[in-house]
């Protein structure tokens, strides 16, 4: 009888489906949504007992489990069937509901939201999508009227639009479990991005493997943003058309120069500038050091999914590890080579959060307006 707590099925319309011969699971916040990937295959001495039983395609909305609690809520998008004399396959793959968002146009007319929310714009960007939307950290800035005006981009995806506006504002995109978009927020108490701390990663006992990766290709010594906004009777000209913040690094300690600069992508005042700077800069820190680490199992020590976003205690000696990380990413594993497993991506808690903007130091004057 196999181990309930490693048993991945998968539901679509009423039909629960098991035993697959490879499992591969993905969730990762900042990047792609949830996805899955399973395999199935059968010899010629039991078929067809299962393969031809499996009556799944894309375009079905599925439910994923995972030791009996919910991974995926989706839709599946790839089937492959292939057989021969000898042996017949089959792989399924499908993402998260709130993938749908990453291939749907954004239907705006007139192309522009002006003296709308973050929620307002969300609400208005993803009508009758069929998922839901769930705020975190700092919630109630999601409900502030924008001082920007939204241009929308043609062509432009609603994933791609509302990536752009939380960037402005130091957010990161994400879903979970049930399928649902997730914005994170900083908290306005720590100015962190992450969740509670779910489990704890400690050499000798659960991990089974680890590797920690530092680079230094993405991390700026100095930062400039530009924007420009929209003028009125009272500030026009020089005062609207030419804002810029630069803002040093403390983090560099090489004495290489490595300044970045870009505009923003939407016209803005100084202070949200700072905010679009603060974050780019922290999101390049935060991937300067990669930890990667594997342990037996999907579950953490409380019996949950290990989930992005939280943080976890890593205690490894051999890494010169012992504080707590975010987690970054996390893929569920299982095969016949390495059993059930979880790849946990880890990246500095620090860095990912406002108190690193508010670390930088101000180059020269610190900014310029006009």
């Amino acid at each position: 009888m196999p181990n309930p707590d490693e048993l991945c099925v998968i539901s679509v319309a009423g039909t629960s489906y098991q035993d697959f011969e490879t499992i591969w699971v993905r969730a990762e916040y900042g990047a792609n949504f949830r996805t899955f990937r399973v395999t199935a295959s059968e010899n010629s001495d039991n078929l067809p007992t299962m393969f031809s039983q499996i009556k799944v395609t894309p375009g079905d909305e599925f439910t994923m489990t995972l030791g009996g609690l919910t991974a995926i809520v989706g839709w599946v998008y790839e089937t492959q069937r292939y057989y021969d004399a000898n042996r017949h396959g089959l792989l399924i793959a499908g993402r998260s509901l709130a993938a749908d968002s990453t291939k749907n146009a954004v239907m705006k007319p007139g192309g522009e939201f002006k003296n709308y929310s973050i929620k307002s714009i969300i609400d208005s960007v993803l009508q009758g999508a069929g998922f839901g939307v769930e705020y975190k950290g700092n919630a109630a800035a999601a409900s502030q009227p924008m001082k920007e005006r939204v241009q929308v981009y043609p062509g432009e995806s609603q994933f791609e639009l509302i990536e752009r506006i939380l960037r402005m504002k130091g957010g990161i995109i994400g879903d979970n479990a049930q399928g649902n978009m997730v914005l994170h927020f900083p908290s306005p108490i720590t100015g962190a991005l992450s969740g509670s701390i779910t489990g704890e990663l400690v050499e000798g006992q659960n991990i089974l493997s680890a590797r920690a990766t530092v680079r230094d290709i993405q991390i700026a010594t100095m930062g400039a943003a530009m924007t420009q906004k929209p003028g009125n009777d009272k500030e026009h000209g020089p005062m609207t058309n030419d804002l810029a913040w630069i803002v040093g690094n403390n983090w560099s300690g090489r004495g290489r120069m490595s300044p970045i600069a870009f505009i923003s992508e939407m016209a803005t005042d100084l202070q949200t500038l700072k905010q679009r700077l603060a974050f780019e800069m922290a999101w390049r820190a935060s991937e300067a050091i990669l930890v990667e680490i594997t342990v037996q199992g999907w579950k953490t020590q409380a019996g949950e999914l290990w989930e992005p976003m939280n943080t976890a205690l890593v205690n490894s000696p051999m890494l010169l590890l012992s504080e707590a990380l975010i987690i970054k990413a996390v893929t569920f594993l299982q095969d016949a080579t390495g059993g059930t497993r979880t790849i946990i991506e880890l990246v500095n808690q620090l860095a990912l959060s406002q108190e690193f903007g508010a670390s930088m130091n101000p180059a020269g004057d610190g900014s310029s307006e006009g």
